[in-house]
């Protein structure tokens, strides 16, 4: 995942912030990656009746549908973050409160209320 370096003057040694791109392909990969361990786990246990066809189907489907709860999700975290740096948040701030911001959406707490 690359990174924009902070201003110098602005941040600690080694700081940097991911850009809005990072954080929507970051979404998508992790929606896919859990959909994809989900189906592939309930088909892994034995779902009853599953044939080839339909089990690829379950697959692609659980995968395509968190990839995108995934990009509603990073693109979430990056207009948050994009708020904080118009309120003058940058540097070391800035990247702890982005990282607060996608630990908080990706709490179970907020995902299944």
């Amino acid at each position: 995942m690359s990174t924009t370096r902070a201003p110098a003057d602005l941040a600690a040694p080694g700081a940097s912030t991911a850009s809005a791109w990072d954080w929507i392909v970051a979404g998508a990969l992790g929606g896919a990656g859990a959909g994809g361990l989900d189906a592939g786990t309930a088909i892994a246990r034995g779902i009853g009746g599953l044939g080839l066809a339909r089990a690829v189907h379950l697959l692609v489907l659980a995968t395509s549908m968190l990839a995108a709860a995934g990009v509603l999700a990073g693109a979430l975290v990056a207009a948050l973050g994009a708020a904080l740096r118009r309120r003058g948040a940058s540097g070391t701030a800035l990247a702890r409160r982005e990282a607060g911001l996608s630990a908080l959406l990706a709490s179970p707490a907020v995902v299944f209320v």
